[in-house]
């Protein structure tokens, strides 16, 4: 299963069950790279918890995924903790209602996509003459193609309230989505073809609710109360 890992841990985290996932996009070795660092990290900065989930190397790039705990949660799909990492910088409102006409269009293809094959999708649309939306979408291997799809659902609505920017990632322990005007993942993986959307889109607004259920963050913290480690780093 590309980009799906059960790595060795150190014997200090050997009684709990591990699980890393890498970015599709990426080669054999940063994921390998990206995995030691994150099982480092996961030494220096939550010790001693039941459970963690770490997103490394760095916030900026989320190349892989690691995760542990003191129960077996394989084949189980997770959606919480969920989290919302926006940019900064609004869309051009001279071409906001072009970008949420297709925003919603290729996170869907691209959700079909990896829900019906590989648990991985990259894709692009554009929005205007001259800019483009670019999307990347995973799902860990060990959930069904159902629990993918579903997942993926939720990620899609977290991203259209909590961000409506040029750039947006929700992070889940079973599942990915990351929008960005600009290119951000290895262009020599298969981008998704332009295509009709199969199904009515999903409807996305960008007018946050009244109440949010997910906070957007960029630091890493332990949350010790519960014996748990969220960590991005």
């Amino acid at each position: 299963m590309e980009g799906f890992i059960i790595p060795p841990l150190p014997k200090t985290l050997i009684k709990f069950m591990p699980l890393s996932l890498c970015r599709g996009d990426i080669a054999s070795g940063v994921c390998v790279e990206c995995i030691n660092s994150s099982i480092e990290g996961i030494i220096k900065q939550c010790p001693n918890q039941k459970e963690t989930i770490y997103w490394g190397p760095r916030i900026s790039s989320s190349t892989c995924m690691l995760r542990h705990a003191n129960h077996n949660f394989f084949s189980v799909m997770e959606v919480i903790p969920s989290f919302t990492v926006p940019n900064p910088n609004d869309i051009s409102p001279s071409s906001q209602d072009q970008f949420n006409e297709t925003f919603p269009m290729l996170m869907e293809i691209l959700m079909k996509n990896a829900s019906s094959s590989s648990n991985f999708a990259t894709g692009n649309m554009n929005f205007t003459d001259s800019e483009k939306v670019y999307g990347l979408v995973q799902c860990t291997s060990d959930i069904s193609k159902t629990d993918c799809r579903i997942c993926l659902q939720g990620a899609m609505v977290e991203l259209s309230e909590c961000c409506g920017k040029k750039r947006g990632r929700v992070l889940r322990p079973s599942c990915i989505a990351w929008f960005e005007l600009s290119l951000f993942y290895d262009s020599s993986s298969i981008d998704t073809p332009y295509l009709t959307p199969f199904d009515p889109p999903l409807t996305l607004g960008f007018s946050p609710p009244e109440a949010t259920r997910n906070k957007c963050v960029s630091l890493y913290f332990c949350i010790t109360s519960l014996h748990h480690c969220i960590v991005y780093e």
